[in-house]
């Protein structure tokens, strides 16, 4: 296995000698609007694709009936991340991005161990309110919701809720697995208002106190032969890439019935893919807000002017509209491999359609920002869409001594 330290082909390296982890509190006395933090132990070594976010909240107004959305990250309306002064990720509309990656990527095995660590429970319908009595030979209620259950289930009676959530469930830049040296890092969190974050039965609203959030950085002492010669490589000079996709979400405004065209200008050069999903024109906490709504009829995107994909998706208020663009999603996310799957089935694919976009044939060859145009067709006024972009993005480090000059590219 590859290590982390092994920026550039080298020869194998010894295990650690200490792999642990400091916590770096937030520097605010008290957690408002905004949460910072700032790390500034410039002599060591750290990996944050190991590092993790503690997060403890509670509700504390009308516990019985309200909760947290799905996945503690919805707490967060944006995220970013500073290495040594220079912004190397921003994520827009964070807790929309993460409804969406959760709703696509995380399966009931997954719900059921890590998943429930982040405060995510799969949901299993639209409502939220308590199982009702079956009688036996009768079906399940389709809107029953036993994710807002669980969920519920930890928070009433105003209990403390305390999360674990790796940092790259927030940074893509996280996802690398390679050591920094003689960085700092600042990351700053910024909330999400209430009537996005909770959800709940009809009622007056629910209120909710964050009352931690760290970062468990992980930090490394190597052996002191490995240090020397990765001292030694980065004082003679040496560049190496974090390579990784980065996701930005937007929301546009509410959508006219029939057609509409929005125009999105991103600052990325290569787009890999795009998704799609209609969601509520005004949030409140009894609008559920982990389904889709499902009166899109059509949509197509044009990336600087190539339109996806060649044939508009149809019908898409129709099982058959609906089977096609659910082939299209589980074969983007899987690379092809139709067997792994996704986290959602069919069934609640149908309830639920996220529109999936690949743009991996388009080449930006003008060097300059992106255009999107997304065109699509809905059936009512009270509905407005979530577009969560992906793209490549490279982070360089270029070493002449012991610090290092970070450039975003």
């Amino acid at each position: 296995m590859q290590s982390e330290y092994d920026l550039t082909p080298m020869r194998p390296i010894q295990s650690d000698l200490e792999n642990d982890y400091v916590e770096l509190k937030s520097d605010n006395n008290a957690l408002g609007n905004t949460i910072r933090h700032h790390y500034r132990q410039t002599n060591s070594f750290i990996n944050l694709s190991d590092s993790y976010f503690e997060v403890q909240f509670r509700i504390t107004a009308n516990d019985a009936i309200k909760t947290l959305v799905n996945h503690v990250g919805s707490l967060f309306q944006r995220a970013t991340l500073k290495l040594g002064g220079t912004t190397v990720e921003q994520v827009e509309n964070l807790n929309h991005v993460l409804l969406l990656n959760s709703m696509v990527k995380y399966s009931n095995d997954y719900a059921q161990s890590s998943g429930s660590n982040m405060f995510y429970y799969h949901d299993t319908g639209t409502t939220a309110g308590s199982v009702v009595d079956l009688v036996v030979g009768t079906e399940k209620q389709p809107t029953y919701n036993a994710g807002f259950d669980a969920r519920l289930d930890r928070t009433t009676g105003g209990s403390v809720v305390s999360c674990r959530m790796p940092m790259h469930e927030i940074f893509q830049f996280a996802s690398v697995d390679k050591v920094i040296y003689g960085q700092e890092f600042e990351c700053e969190l910024v909330r999400a208002p209430l009537e996005e974050s909770l959800f709940g039965a009809a009622g007056a609203d629910g209120t909710l106190a964050l009352d931690k959030v760290s970062i468990w950085v992980n930090k490394r002492v190597p052996d002191r032969e490995t240090e020397l010669a990765f001292m030694s490589r980065i004082s003679s000079g040496l560049d190496y890439d974090f390579n990784f996709l980065y996701q930005t979400a937007y929301l546009t405004p509410v959508l006219n019935q029939n057609a509409n065209q929005l125009r999105i200008t991103t600052q990325s050069e290569k787009l890999v893919s795009a998704l799609v999903m209609l969601v509520p024109a005004a949030y409140t906490q009894i609008v559920s807000k982990s389904l889709a709504k499902n009166n899109l009829s059509n949509a197509e995107i044009i990336l600087n002017n190539v339109r996806y994909p060649v044939r508009k998706y149809e019908d898409l208020t129709t099982e058959a509209g609906k089977a096609r663009t659910y082939h299209t999603l589980v074969h983007m996310l899987t690379g092809g491999d139709l067997q792994s799957g996704i986290g959602l089935t069919f069934d609640e694919y149908k309830r639920s359609t996220i529109i999936p976009f690949d743009f991996n044939s388009q080449q930006n060859l003008t060097g300059g920002p992106s255009v999107v145009e997304l065109n699509v067709n809905v059936t009512d006024t009270t509905s407005r869409a979530i577009v969560v972009l992906i793209s490549e993005k490279t982070v360089k480090m270029s070493y002449a001594g012991a610090a290092a000059v970070v450039t975003v590219m």
